[in-house]
Order: structure tokens, then sequence, then C-alpha cells
């Protein structure tokens, strides 16, 4: 399986093992109010050369959460990108992992934006 077998139906299942509610994952006690987006992650360690990558979950001012078969360390500093499905182009950030929440054979990964 890879990584772009992830269904939207698997994606509501590990929101819900995670303690989300997928219908009001948008609105909750964080900081940032977070939007449902789906579309493509890749990301790469500043100590590596692989890349890896993931299936977009959520985005919101501060950061965003994302689906990945990679183990993260809750700290790690990251160099990413993604891409909305109905976005115009990739954007480019440096993040830091604030949550890994393994679920079956993936993770879900919550990161914030370092500016």
């Amino acid at each position: 399986m890879s990584d772009r077998d992830f269904t939207d139906e698997k994606l509501k299942n590990m929101l819900k093992d995670a303690g989300l509610d997928p219908a009001t994952a948008a609105v909750d006690r964080r900081q940032w109010l977070r939007y449902d987006a789906r579309g493509a992650v890749a990301f790469h360690r500043p100590q590596e050369k692989d890349v890896h990558t993931g299936k977009l979950v959520d985005i919101s001012d501060g950061g965003l959460a994302f689906v990945t078969r990679v183990s993260l360390a809750v700290g790690e500093t990251l160099r990413l990108s993604y891409q909305e499905e109905d976005g115009p182009k990739a954007v480019e950030a440096k993040v830091e992992t604030v949550h890994s929440h393994p679920r079956d054979d993936s993770y879900l990964v919550g990161v914030r934006f370092v500016r």
C-alpha cells in the first residue's frame, strides 16, 4: 500500500481515533480555525535527502495536519510542501511536529508553521 492509498473514509476513522469529530474538526478549542483540506504533502528532514509523502487532512493559519507512513517525533523540524487539490500551486514551509498519533499502518501528524 502506498501513501496515495489513503481514502477519505480512512482519514475520517483516523480523526475519530485521535479524538476528533470529522464533522466539526474545523472548529475546536485551538488557537486557529482549521479547515478540511485534501491534497498532497511532501516533506524531508533537514539531515536527510529522502523525500516522504502524505495526504493533507486540514489546514489553518498556524499549521496543518496530514497522514503519512513515516513516524515523526514531536519537536522535529521539517521542510514541507503541500498542494491542495483545488489550489493553484504548491506551498513550501518550514514546520515543527506538534503531535504524531499512530493509527494502523500510518500516522496522523500535526505540524505548526515556523516563521
